[in-house]
């Protein structure tokens, strides 16, 4: 679907058909978005389970980015301290991810009493002298202008942060609220994969030959292969 109005795309990706089991083309998608930048355009990739799964959470993604949420402004909002409880009940309620594994300190914003963003900090899994902003989002529906600025400002502040990093999903989102919060781009990373099978996406690191019993003689890609399991 074009939206020549707001100059955005959404692509809805099946799994099966975008597996490399009829795709070969790692890079598709990734030179897509491309073209659709060097043409003024931009790119939002759904994929089959993310709205079979997470379709309010989808919808919630688009209206706001169509400009189409109900808004309120960050001023008016409370900074609270929230419990790892509450925050991971808020995430697998209103980001596409769920909830953060690996979070030591969450803040959100209430307004009227009523909790409607979110954002969580944690270490990162293999240099725990890295802190990681792990999540950020908003309750369904509703855009908080000015959230993330307030929310990441009072973490710093609070839990005495630095040397943090983050990572922006290029499929959901151009990346501008980071720079606009004093973070520098260090590298676009190249499009990574994660295993289908049927409906189901997996992550790569549920799939490691550690953990799936892997023999010897063959490779993970090729044992998974085997089991009608094949990469996206």
């Amino acid at each position: 679907v074009i939206s020549h109005k707001h100059k955005i795309c959404v692509e809805y990706n099946g799994l099966r058909w975008h597996s490399e089991q009829f795709n070969n083309d790692n890079q598709k998608h990734y030179k897509k978005m491309k073209l659709a930048e060097k043409n003024g355009y931009r790119l939002i990739s759904i994929f089959e389970d993310e709205w079979l799964e997470r379709r309010s959470i989808v919808e919630s993604i688009l209206n706001n980015i169509f400009g189409r949420s109900i808004r309120t402004y960050a001023r008016k909002c409370r900074v609270v301290i929230l419990d790892s409880k509450t925050a991971n009940q808020f995430l697998d309620d209103n980001h596409i991810q769920g909830k953060s594994n690996h979070s030591i300190h969450a803040v959100g914003l209430q307004l009227e009493g009523e909790l409607i963003s979110c954002m969580t900090f944690g270490k990162h899994p293999r240099n725990q002298h890295q802190i990681v902003l792990s999540r950020m989002c908003t309750k369904r529906g509703i855009n908080v202008v000015g959230g993330f600025s307030k929310m990441f400002k009072h973490s710093v502040q609070n839990f005495n942060l630095n040397n943090i990093i983050s990572w922006s999903d290029n499929r959901w989102s151009q990346g501008n609220v980071y720079v606009s919060n004093g973070f520098k781009k260090d590298v676009d990373i190249k499009p990574d994969y994660s295993y289908v099978k049927g409906q189901m996406r997996y992550s790569k690191q549920s799939h490691q030959e550690s953990m799936i019993g892997c023999p010897q003689h063959i490779s993970e890609r090729d044992f998974l292969i085997e089991q009608s399991i094949y990469r996206i």
